[in-house]
């Protein structure tokens, strides 16, 4: 269920509330044993704008992809600069116990590598609202970006000419499917122990709604 998710997320002792899922069952899950796979993750959370069945490798399709015939999400499109479609969104509410709250994803896709640059440019999204320690309070604001920079991870922005030492080509891969993803990645912000905070996270196609694309979130 996306509590257990949730919980799987976060890992024993941290408080969370208001779960709530947006996008087709079999888009979600958990995984584990990431261990004997090139990702760099062992364990956490699939969200995809497919099927997490198209996750496993090996790579032996360069264009596994399947439409839940649903709609996009406003933010991601607003961030993609295109319509988005199939939007897999997990939400909750969160209260950290210390002053940073942060995770290690990994971004992959069918749209690697030969729709970079057009306009096919799927994306993945964590968003955060609650206090910001430097005063106010952040606003839906998106801490998946690319390092160093202030870019959402998207097919246009990540790739093997775009910040390549954050891409993986994975064509011949034996163990995932997906034809590039990126490296290891970390979403971080500074946060007030104790205080509530709003998680959504986000994937989703942008263009059209054919070739799967997921992030996978290390648990704990």
């Amino acid at each position: 269920t996306p509590e257990e998710m949730v919980q799987f997320f976060v890992g024993s002792g941290i408080n969370y509330s208001n779960v709530l899922y947006t996008g087709a069952d079999t888009a979600r899950g958990i995984f584990t044993n990431g261990g004997t796979t090139n990702l760099g993750i062992d364990h956490g959370l699939a969200l995809t704008s497919g099927t997490i069945q198209n996750i496993p490798g090996p790579n032996n399709n360069g264009s596994s992809g399947a439409s839940n015939g649903l709609e996009g999400d406003v933010l991601l499109s607003l961030l993609a600069g295109v319509t988005t479609y199939d939007a897999c969104i997990l939400q909750f509410n969160f209260v950290p116990a210390a002053d940073t709250a942060w995770c290690d994803f990994v971004f992959g896709s069918e749209e690697y590598p030969e729709y970079v640059g057009s306009s096919f440019n799927d994306i993945f999204g964590f968003f955060v609202t609650g206090p910001n320690p430097a005063g106010g309070d952040y606003e839906m604001l998106n801490i998946a970006l690319i390092p160093g920079t202030d870019l959402p991870v998207t097919i246009n922005n990540v790739n093997y000419m775009s910040y390549p030492e954050y891409y993986v080509n994975n064509e011949y891969g034996q163990t995932i499917e997906y034809d590039g993803f990126t490296t290891v990645l970390t979403a971080k912000c500074a946060v007030v122990p104790g205080a509530t905070y709003h998680f959504k996270l986000a994937v989703a196609d942008a263009g059209d709604d054919i070739y799967d694309t997921g992030v996978l979130l290390e648990a704990e």
